[in-house]
């Protein structure tokens, strides 16, 4: 089988993992990746309108063409196949994958799909589009470690996109092309690691990541952690707002659990102005040290790592947009010191729209 690889993004500045092969270029494909026209055939036709407007070819199956080249041992004609090639990543070829795939085949389900491939490339910048995206029923992917099926993967040169029967109204198709969108970018951004390097440096170089908030705390007087007596719940950073990249209990925010009577006891704040001004002063606490949002096994506690920090922002701005993220934290210098290196990133070379705010006025 011949593996498919598209020296798309050469430009990227690549990170080896020790599992992966290294990258090899070289491969050619003539016409394989063209979609030319079927006007008797909806499901053709609209394949070939998506290629014709977005220059994106799509597939329902992971065999892209097949070629006779010559004669084989046996006298016969020699067929190679050109195939979807998944272990292709931005940092190599990994072999401890094995994907398969159950095809998406009934009509109605393709065209489904296809709309749903529209409104997604409708939405991204011409540089964060796919090379190709392949559309399967399901997509399985199994390691030593554990086996999956997830709704898509961000392949190297392909984007899978499963389990699409399911995206029957609006809401589903943004918040899949949402999730879809924050993955792309994760993948580019961690591909840049002088970048990467810059944003980890602002809270690295003071040790901050994993520590805890009592510990790191010497400015304010509001604990950013409340703690309302023995076993009792422990207010944390990570319910400051019930939006990314923050994970609340049950879905409430600070405000909200402030305001909330716990086990008898009576609620922290007297009102919600208080209430507000306790998370103004808890937003602040943290982003003195350059962060939005706890470590996620514990909010007690800042991110692990940069990379956990990393995912946050991205979260963040992605949702919030650039006004709102500087309405939020503009008056952070470390924030934004942090901030400023991924807006520059995703809204200039990714071309990304970031010009919009999510933050109620």
């Amino acid at each position: 089988m011949k593996h498919i690889f598209l020296f798309l993004c050469s430009l990227l500045a690549l990170v080896g993992c020790s599992s992966e092969d290294p990258i090899t270029p070289g491969l050619t494909y003539g016409n394989d990746f063209v979609i030319t026209d079927q006007p008797n055939d909806s499901i053709q036709h609209a394949r070939y309108l998506l290629y014709k407007d977005f220059g994106v070819p799509v597939y329902f199956n992971d065999t892209i063409a097949k070629h006779t080249e010559g004669l084989g041992v046996d006298g016969k004609p020699r067929t190679t196949y050109e195939t979807v090639d998944l272990n292709w990543t931005f940092s190599g070829y990994n072999r401890g994958v094995k994907y398969s795939y159950v095809y998406l085949t009934a009509p109605e389900d393709q065209m489904r799909a296809l709309r749903f491939i529209r409104s997604y490339l409708g939405q991204i910048s011409k540089p964060m589009r796919p090379f190709s995206i392949l559309v399967a029923d399901t997509l399985t992917a199994a390691s030593a470690h554990r086996t999956q099926q997830p709704t898509f993967h961000v392949g190297f040169r392909t984007l899978v996109l499963a389990q699409v029967r399911s995206l029957t109204d609006s809401a589903k198709v943004a918040a899949q092309i949402s999730t879809i969108v924050q993955s792309m970018v994760s993948d580019r951004v961690k591909a840049q690691s002088a970048l990467c390097g810059r944003f980890a440096e602002v809270s690295k170089t003071n040790g901050w990541y994993g520590q805890e908030w009592k510990k790191l705390n010497s400015t304010y007087p509001l604990p950013t952690v409340l703690d309302l007596g023995k076993k009792s719940f422990v207010y944390s950073v990570n319910a400051l707002f019930d939006e990314p990249p923050f994970t609340p209990y049950n879905h409430e925010d600070i405000v909200t659990l402030l305001l909330r009577s716990t086990g008898g006891q009576e609620p922290i704040a007297k009102d919600e102005e208080e209430a507000q001004n306790m998370r103004k002063a808890m937003i602040a606490e943290i982003a003195q040290f350059g962060f939005l949002a706890g470590w996620k096994q514990s909010g007690a506690y800042a991110p692990s790592d940069d990379s956990e920090d990393r995912e946050q922002y991205l979260q963040a701005l992605l949702y919030l947009g650039d006004g709102g993220f500087r309405q939020r934290y503009g008056d952070f210098p470390l924030v934004m010191q942090k901030y400023e290196l991924l807006y520059n990133f995703i809204s200039q070379t990714l071309g990304l729209n970031l010009n919009y705010n999510r933050i109620e006025q």
